[in-house]
């Protein structure tokens, strides 16, 4: 590949993937960032695997798009995105996400939802999840 300067593999590890692989991964050249891409019929089990799996990562920034898997939107308190009707508690996967977008500069597309903005919860996320969001 033209201007490869490194090779470095990117694994994730989790009980929940079964069957064949399921991600393709391009890896850093030219000192870009690592790109996945989720195949379709992954499982929301799965891609909350793979973004707390990243999100333990210390390298450079990234991308995942998982747009073409299982919907991730689910505005229930208390469901896989964690409860904000009252004091915030963001579930795991929240808090890989965040860190993953806000901290870590990845770029995260999942099917179903949109990232909360400068103002509201964002798309298929519970509500008061943007006012956590933006803290």
């Amino acid at each position: 590949i033209s201007g490869l300067t490194s090779l470095r593999l990117f694994y994730i590890s989790s009980n929940q993937f079964t069957g064949g692989p399921i991600l393709t991964e391009n890896a850093a050249w030219n000192g870009g960032s690592h790109k996945i891409n989720a195949n379709s019929g992954i499982t929301v089990l799965n891609i909350s695997a793979i973004l707390m799996g990243i999100n333990t990562y210390d390298g450079e920034a990234g991308l995942l798009d998982a747009a073409g898997c299982a919907s991730m939107a689910d505005t229930k308190q208390g469901g896989i995105w964690g409860d904000y009707s009252g004091s915030p508690t963001p579930s795991e996967l929240a808090e890989a996400l965040k860190s993953l977008v806000k901290s870590k500069s990845w770029v995260i597309t999942l099917q179903g939802v949109a990232q909360p903005g400068e103002t509201g919860d964002g798309t298929g996320f519970p509500a008061g999840f943007g006012d956590w969001w933006r803290l």
